[in-house]
């Protein structure tokens, strides 16, 4: 090697930046010198969860406070195209939030009672 290293002492001495590497919360790792350079990236864990193919957001109709449906809305819920979510209290007046179409809940993004923005999303739901 024309620095000076014997190729065994690069390779300890790489093997020590990527041991290094493996342990740090970094997932990249670029390192570059005159006439060469290492770029390492960690792969994604193969015990990760997969997300499904498709999912859709429901989202707020109007500014308000947001109130969760009496029927059990929950996470892992089925649910029918037009299902009752919720609804948007606006001084009294309820708008309802409804399933734009077939599919199961994911995720409910604001908690019953909480003030919401138009547009915010309320619901993740996968598609069936």
């Amino acid at each position: 090697m024309s620095n000076g290293l014997s190729q065994d002492a690069a390779v300890s001495g790489l093997a020590r930046i990527a041991t290094a590497f493996e342990r740090s919360r970094f997932d990249t790792l670029v390192l570059r010198w005159q006439g060469g350079g290492l770029s390492l990236r960690k792969a994604a864990p193969s015990d990760a969860p997969v997300p499904p193919a498709a999912t859709y957001v429901v989202v707020s109709p109007k500014i308000g406070i947001f109130h969760i449906a009496d029927t059990g809305v929950a996470v892992g819920l089925d649910v029918a195209p037009q299902s009752a979510l919720g609804f948007i209290d606006v001084l009294g007046d309820r708008h309802p939030v409804t399933a734009p179409k077939a599919g199961t809940i994911a995720e409910c993004c604001v908690a019953d009672g909480a003030f919401v923005e138009y547009g915010a999303p309320l619901f993740r739901l996968f598609e069936a």
